[in-house]
């Protein structure tokens, strides 16, 4: 693979089995610096007690941002952070897209769409203001650090 003045990586971190390789492959490709995007924590963590109760499943709650940021610290890779956080807003236009995107995302059928709801009630979540639990934690977080190319 080429070099890069800058090298990106958006969000995917959650996904890596192993992300000391990971950063280091992106260091390797990047001349100048690279630039990473990813939420303060795991960005479905907020659906772990969801799992819970409808599967049995513990889901994981890492890789956070801090764990990214001590990673980066260990393979001596100097990073520089900043931290947004997004405002609260209605992310659906209603509690029934809500319950329906929710329900999808746990592999449930469409006939448990009433025991989701009334799950989604359960953890707090605001019919009138129906906030995405895909999105925990609103505090986005760019970190950066010099590359190696």
């Amino acid at each position: 693979m080429a070099a890069a003045d800058v090298v990106t990586c958006h969000h995917v971190v959650y996904n890596v089995p192993d992300l000391a390789p990971f950063l280091r492959a992106l260091t390797s490709h990047a001349q100048r610096r690279v630039v990473l995007e990813m939420t303060a924590v795991h960005p479905l963590a907020a659906l772990n007690p969801l799992w819970q109760r409808f599967h049995g499943l513990t889901r994981p709650d890492r890789p956070t941002a801090a764990d990214l940021l001590g990673i980066l610290a260990a393979l001596g890779l100097a990073a520089e952070h900043t931290t947004m956080t997004r405002p609260a807003s209605a992310d659906y236009q209603s509690m029934a897209e809500l319950v329906d995107v929710t329900r999808r995302r746990l592999c449930l059928p469409p006939e448990r769409a009433g025991e989701v709801e009334a799950a989604l009630l359960e953890l707090g979540v605001d019919p009138e203001l129906p906030g995405d639990l895909g999105s925990s934690g609103r505090e986005q977080v760019t970190i950066w650090w010099e590359g190696a190319a």
